[in-house]
Parts: C-alpha cells; structure tokens; sequence
C-alpha cells in the first residue's frame, strides 16, 4: 500500500494538470498582503484535505476530504503520512492483542491535518519526469510483483 502511494505520487508528477503547487500559487497570488496569502494558502490546502477545523468523520455532514485531490505530493505529503500512521497502530495492537483505538487514530489525525492546513513548504509547479516512460516502469514493477517477483524500487 505504502509502495503504492509512492508510486502514484511518482508517475501523477509527470503530469501538469496534477500538481497542488500551481492550485496553492494560484490561491497565493489573489492575496495583496502577506497575511491575505497565507489565509489563501490556507484556503487552498484545506479545501482538498479537512474542509474545515475539524473533523467531521462519521456525522452527517462529513466532509473530510470531500474535495481530494489525486495529486502529486498530496500522495506523498498528506495521505502516505496517515496511512503510515494507521498502519503503524493496527500492527501495534495486533502484537499487543488489543482493539484498534479508532476513537484515538481519528482525534490524532485531525490535529495532524490542522497541522498540515497550516504549513507553507511549497509544492512542484512544474511537471516532472516522462509520463509514459514512468507508466511503463512501474507496469512492469508491478508485473514483477505479480509473478512473485520481489517489488523493490526507489524513487
């Protein structure tokens, strides 16, 4: 799964249209005064991932992550770092025999998203890479993979 999100991250770079820098610039530039574009920076990033301040996982008007994006460093920057956490609690509570604490995940994860809303490293705004020709590796990897193949790459 990890070596998915990673992939996909990898091969949506090549592509202009996936790219979260030139959505967050773009949100940047509306601003006159520094503060007016961090809160459009801010805007911008929370729109794709909590729409909002809190997390509204489970109610009725949930709608986190109501509008995400499958774009380049989302994959690697907000949804692999969750995914990694999750993972990392499940095998913890499996070794320990004891119930996932999704209650916890949840809260934990929602202060790591107000976190990241509020961050300001900035995101490629130029594609990167030949799409077919990283759309031909990773088929093959993954082909690999299938026929038992060991899949191990990087970046």
């Amino acid at each position: 799964m990890i070596q998915l999100i990673t992939d996909l991250d990898r091969l949506v770079g090549t592509r202009p249209a996936f790219l979260p820098g030139r959505w967050i610039e773009a949100a940047r530039r509306w601003g006159v005064t520094d503060t007016e574009r961090r809160l459009y920076e801010w805007n911008a990033r929370n729109l794709i991932t909590m729409w909002g301040t809190r997390c509204t996982e489970g109610e009725y008007e949930d709608l986190n992550l109501y509008a995400h994006k499958q774009w380049q460093g989302m994959f690697a920057d907000y949804y692999r770092p969750r995914w990694e956490e999750f993972f990392r609690r499940l095998n913890r509570s499996v070794a320990r025999g004891a119930p996932f604490d999704r209650a916890r995940f949840v809260a934990d994860m929602e202060a790591w998203e107000r976190t990241w809303s509020g961050r300001t490293e900035r995101f490629p705004t130029e594609a990167r890479g030949d799409e077919l020709m990283v759309a031909r590796q990773l088929y093959e990897a993954y082909v690999r993979a299938r026929s038992g193949v060991e899949l191990r790459r990087s970046a």
